[in-house]
């Protein structure tokens, strides 16, 4: 007596009665796994797997690339301002004869006017 018992793709397993006496009550399992078709699967995964690490380090390349520039923007930026800060001062000093105290107590008191005063110490 022999049944299939599944139809894998890579293994085919069936049921085999012995051909024994019929007091004998054994079962036997046959498993036949197929080589071929076991090693094109395996290469089938390898190749998702590989495609999926190609794509995660190019994510990771173009997220890097991006944090790297976003920080250059944000230097590039501090330093247009402390520069255009730092005109604004002189040409302020200059044309107006306002010192840099008067600058200074100016900023404190608008930042006091702001966000109010200053905790004490």
């Amino acid at each position: 007596m022999v049944g299939k018992l599944s139809a894998h793709p890579v293994c085919e397993s069936r049921a085999e009665a012995p051909q024994h006496t019929a007091s004998d009550n054994k079962l036997e399992l046959i498993i036949e796994v197929l080589a071929d078709k076991a090693n094109a699967q395996i290469k089938g995964v390898n190749q998702s797997l590989a495609g999926i690490e190609r794509t995660a380090v190019s994510v990771a390349k173009n997220a890097s690339e991006g944090i790297d520039g976003m920080t250059a923007s944000m230097v590039k930026g501090s330093l247009a301002g402390n520069l255009l800060a730092e005109a604004i001062k002189g040409a302020a000093e200059e044309d107006f004869g306002v010192s840099a105290k008067g600058i200074r107590d100016f900023e404190s008191r608008l930042v006091s006017a702001v966000l109010g005063p200053a905790p004490r110490a």
